[in-house]
């Protein structure tokens, strides 16, 4: 049993390296390159894209300009384009299972699927239609949160059907959402130095001040109700010499810790699937982490100057995968 294992491993390597080799920009590989990481999709349309999300295994969705969505039942090898039916950029892409789900985006738009994505329809109404988007989550099928650069806070009771207004006029527009459960809701400006924090569904909200000097958020993920992190970004002078801070709270955000400052300049995503493992990805590097954040080291890091990671999705410690901004996607894979 061992030696035919072996013999498959090694016929599916084989196999893989000559797949690589047809596409040479997968082979500007840096010292960097983890070999658990392996690009597994090009989109040759190369539309701009910006969120990634899995209900499990196998299915997943993409997101992005100009209306595009994207899906794939085999783990993210091979990718379908489902009609959205809008034109709006898509910001984000949220599943609770493998048929309900919902997308957000410019126009004011929040789309609904409860087919997997055979089909879409627009669930939100607004005079103003230049709201944008830019965060969906659902606790559950019925109870959900949307979040737009107008400052606002929504909520849905039942399952994106309709819509109220639970905050608004946040200093510096809404941006990251991350719910816990069906009362628990931590929600970050894009520009600023607090927190928004809900413990009852949102019927009221507590402005967390942050023990740093403001700057533009770019990820926020919660574990539980005590441990999240945050990534973010000190308004730069110039791009090319910003800081990329990332912050943690063990007491559910009423107090944050600066970790690190990690050498990529724009972090854009971060993912823990414990206390203690966890990634971060920016424009040009994938990081890791084994003691909660504190440390973290390049994980994947082509060499092409152009990657871009926009998003992350991790299933458990050994499966996640990584998105970029021409739609590319990346499997991380570890037995």
């Amino acid at each position: 049993m061992k030696r035919t294992r072996v013999a498959l491993v090694f016929i599916i390597f084989i196999i893989f390296q000559c797949e690589m080799s047809k596409d040479p920009i997968s082979n500007q590989v840096s010292k960097y390159t983890n070999l658990d990481w392996y690009r597994i999709h090009v989109d040759e349309d190369s539309i701009w894209s910006y969120s990634i999300h899995f209900s499990d295994s196998k299915n997943g969705w993409i997101v992005g300009d100009g209306g595009r969505i994207l899906n794939t039942n085999d783990g993210g090898f091979t990718w379908d384009i489902q009609k959205s039916g809008v034109h709006a950029d898509l910001r984000c892409v949220f599943f609770i299972d493998d048929r309900t789900g919902w997308a957000c985006g410019s126009n004011s738009c929040i789309l609904k699927t409860v087919d997997g994505g055979n089909t879409w329809k627009n669930v939100y109404e607004d005079e103003n239609s230049k709201k944008l988007f830019t965060d969906i989550q659902f606790a559950d099928g019925s109870r959900g949160w949307a979040v737009n650069n107008y400052g606002e806070i929504i909520h849905s009771n039942d399952g994106g059907e309709s819509w109220n207004i639970q905050y608004s006029w946040a200093i510096g527009g809404t941006a990251l959402l991350s719910v816990i459960d069906r009362n628990t809701v931590y929600s970050i400006p894009y520009i600023g130095d607090y927190m928004l924090k809900s413990l009852d569904a949102g019927q009221s909200w507590l402005a967390v001040t942050m023990n740093d000097k403001p700057r533009w958020q770019t990820a926020m993920f919660f574990l539980n109700q005590t441990h999240g992190w945050l990534t973010s970004m000190v308004a730069p002078s110039s791009m090319m010499e910003s800081e990329s801070p990332i912050f943690h709270t063990n007491d559910g955000g009423n107090t944050w810790t600066r970790q690190d400052s990690l050498s990529d300049n724009n972090l854009t995503s971060v993912w823990f699937v414990n206390e203690n493992i966890g990634w971060v990805s920016g424009w040009w590097s994938i990081f890791y982490s084994e003691n909660g954040g504190w440390d973290w080291e390049i994980q994947y890091s082509p060499d092409s100057l152009h990657v871009n990671f926009k998003d992350l999705y991790f299933i458990n410690e050994g499966l996640g995968w990584a998105l970029d901004w021409r739609g590319s996607v990346y499997k991380y894979f570890k037995e």
